[in-house]
């Protein structure tokens, strides 16, 4: 609604942030590390703007690269890949309640040690999506800060973090689910299949539907694979496009004066986004064991992360990006749906607390 607000006097913020976003995507490649065309726009204006840079990012850009990234994704979703899928239905639901739980926990543990409302600290906890979260703790009264802070901070050091470790602890392999995935470009069924994600995003927006720019092209491009229509391929600097344009809406998150203003708060979120990890990453091991599906798949699919962007570390780490999603897609469901169920049972199993205006962080 905002996004054209004073575009005339954002216009020499935006060009930098996109020329700086493109040098660091450049830099994180040449230098190969894992995710370069996203982590390398995250680092770069994320520091950029704790030193009050103030860089500023293109108008629906974020939602550009969830189109591109959302299409991608649903390349993998052929019929013998949902087959499998299928097969691993009841790990797939188990898993996004598991991580819910978890969440649900790691809130109550997370106003325990910072004095900050169960209500904030609940939102701010349960990985549906910063934007989502922030807007059901506001209809419950909790803090707009705090849960902005530690999604924001969960998020960007999981898209730090587990592609690294996985390429370096050696889990990350090639996966016979993604390297059996290949779709040549046509450039008309390209125009195509992107016009059908925009149009699905569109339809999600008029129905009010949770992140539709990522889930509309998601769905209508994993419809079409599964039905046999390969129009075509997304091309590799697409998908490089749209990562940049992930990485630097993450990155421009990090505003000097917000995180100024709330720095009190910030170690918490940092302890909360650490246990949170963890205790998801013990999660998939004791999955692994139990299922028999690949470890680095399951640390992934079961990251307390956003879709996009475990979609996308999936796809570069060449793993089960079908099932990485899968299991995204069911946690962020269940988010979206079930934690206003989840969070007024905590509230009577907690003795009804209702937010805290007061302890929000920053205040007083």
């Amino acid at each position: 609604m905002s996004e054209f607000a004073k575009l005339n006097s954002r216009w020499p913020k935006i060009l930098m942030g996109l020329a700086v976003a493109a040098a660091a995507g450049f830099l994180f490649s040449w230098l190969r590390t894992p995710l370069p065309w996203m982590i390398g726009p995250l680092v770069s204006l994320g520091i950029a703007n704790l030193c009050g840079l103030g860089l500023d990012i293109l108008p629906y850009g974020r939602q550009a690269g969830q189109l591109c990234i959302g299409t991608s994704v649903g390349l993998y979703f052929t019929p013998p890949v949902l087959a499998a899928l299928l097969g691993s239905a009841g790990w797939i639901l188990g898993g996004g309640t598991a991580v819910m739980l978890i969440a649900a926990c790691s809130g109550l543990l997370l106003s325990k040690i910072s004095g900050i409302d169960r209500t904030s600290c609940f939102f701010a906890t349960v990985p549906g999506g910063a934007a989502e979260m922030t807007i059901l703790a506001q209809r419950y009264g909790g803090s707009i800060p705090a849960v902005a802070i530690a999604q924001s901070v969960r998020v960007a050091l999981l898209v730090l973090i587990i592609p690294t470790v996985l390429t370096y602890a050696g889990f990350a392999a090639i996966d016979r689910e993604a390297a059996r995935v290949v779709h040549a470009v046509v450039p008309g069924g390209l125009v195509m299949l992107l016009s059908l994600s925009a149009l699905a995003a569109c339809g999600f927006m008029l129905f009010k539907l949770q992140n539709p720019w990522m889930m509309g092209p998601l769905i209508a491009s994993a419809a079409l694979t599964a039905c046999g229509l390969d129009l075509s391929g997304v091309p590799r600097e697409m998908s490089n496009a749209g990562q940049m344009l992930l990485g630097a809406a993450l990155g421009s998150r990090f505003e000097r004066e917000f995180f100024l203003r709330n720095r009190f708060f910030i170690p918490f979120a940092l302890l909360n986004a650490g246990f949170l990890i963890i205790a998801c990453a013990a999660l998939a091991f004791a999955f692994a064991w139990l299922s028999g599906l690949a470890l680095d798949t399951l640390m992934v699919g079961l990251a307390p992360g956003g879709i996009a962007e475990m979609s996308i570390t999936a796809q570069a780490l060449n793993l089960g990006v079908a099932t990485v999603t899968a299991f995204q897609f069911v946690r962020i469901v269940l988010a979206n749906f079930a934690s206003p169920i989840l969070f007024r049972l905590m509230q009577k199993i907690g003795g009804g607390e209702s937010s805290g205006g007061n302890n929000a962080p920053g205040a007083g």
